[in-house]
């Protein structure tokens, strides 16, 4: 959205996940082979796992200050 801040974007993509992992849980708990202690066990790795992953960035592209040193690395170290 136009008027949006970066604060915004991420609030609104951690209500996505939070609801898309909540759906997910509920799906696969309904599994009776598996002890929930080893779900939670699994989706809390899981959870860590991409909190750490999209902390800084959105993981598939760079930030600003990852292209940036990218730029200065290709075209103006070699120069100086």
């Amino acid at each position: 959205n136009p008027g949006s801040t970066n604060e915004d974007a991420l609030n609104h993509v951690n209500s996505l996940l939070d609801g898309t992992m909540q759906e997910l849980k509920l799906k696969i708990l309904r599994d009776k082979d598996i002890p929930t202690c080893f779900k939670k066990v699994y989706f809390d790795a899981l959870l860590k796992g991409l909190f750490f992953i999209y902390k800084d960035r959105d993981g598939l592209t760079f930030s600003y200050k990852e292209t940036k040193d990218a730029i200065i690395k290709v075209f103006v170290e070699p120069i100086a």
